[in-house]
């Protein structure tokens, strides 16, 4: 069940969703309604690309929270495959957890949320070719973008 958010109501909305090299970021625009980002970016270049292009009291920033689930590593199977994906989970949440840290250090507003449900658009973490024409469809956005692009323009969505 998706817990209700309060959330300021600034002209800006971004989404983040941390990986442990590049994370997808998009940001809306609600008095234009429209986009005015959406792409993956190197975690170290996000702080300066933020600042340098938008007004931070402008924008509220929300993070796709992985580690605000109770078996927040937890991705089931067996052996060293299992060992993997849970150490490449947790270290996304680590980095998550530090991007968050330096853009609330550099004075954003950001809002960490435990990630959306995506029941039938993603299975097992993989986006859907059904969930993938859902996101073109509603964001208007055709041009080839990947998963993490797409959880962050989910988040917009649904905060918009």
């Amino acid at each position: 069940m998706q817990l209700p958010i309060q959330s300021p109501r600034t002209n800006l909305i971004a989404a983040i969703d941390p990986d442990l090299h590049k994370l997808g970021l998009a940001v809306w625009d609600r008095a234009r309604k429209i986009w005015r980002c959406h792409t993956s970016i190197a975690n170290d270049e996000v702080k300066d690309f933020l600042s340098n292009h938008f007004d931070k009291p402008e924008l509220t920033i929300y993070i796709e929270a992985g580690w605000k689930h109770k078996k927040a590593n937890f991705r089931g199977g067996h052996g060293a495959a299992a060992h993997s994906i849970a150490r490449n989970v947790g270290e996304n949440h680590a980095m998550g957890k530090f991007i968050s840290g330096q853009l609330q250090k550099a004075g954003f507003t950001v809002i960490e949320i435990p990630p959306l449900e995506k029941k039938h658009i993603k299975v097992e973490g993989k986006w859907t070719p059904m969930g993938r024409r859902y996101v073109r469809d509603a964001t208007g956005i055709h041009s080839p973008i990947n998963d993490d692009v797409r959880d962050a323009l989910m988040i917009v969505l649904h905060f918009r």
